[in-house]
């Protein structure tokens, strides 16, 4: 598990060199990972929001995205 805001769960899970980092926001309310967001894309969003666009590093509530590398 990756340190991050209370409410939210993040995880890196790595097969060779290919890596993910997966950050899922579990309130009703929008949070700031920002410092879980240098260097990575959003590739799946579980609103679709920023889908192939560099992570912000904010989720809206109850929002999950799976990042991959920039």
């Amino acid at each position: 598990l990756l340190d991050t805001t209370t409410g939210t769960v993040a995880w890196e899970r790595t097969d060779g060199r290919d890596v993910r980092r997966l950050v899922v926001n579990f309130t009703d309310a929008p949070v700031d990972v920002a410092g879980l967001a240098d260097g990575w894309i959003v590739e799946v969003a579980s609103d679709g929001r920023g889908e192939g666009e560099p992570f912000a590093g904010h989720l809206a509530s109850d929002q999950a995205v799976v990042l991959a590398p920039a």
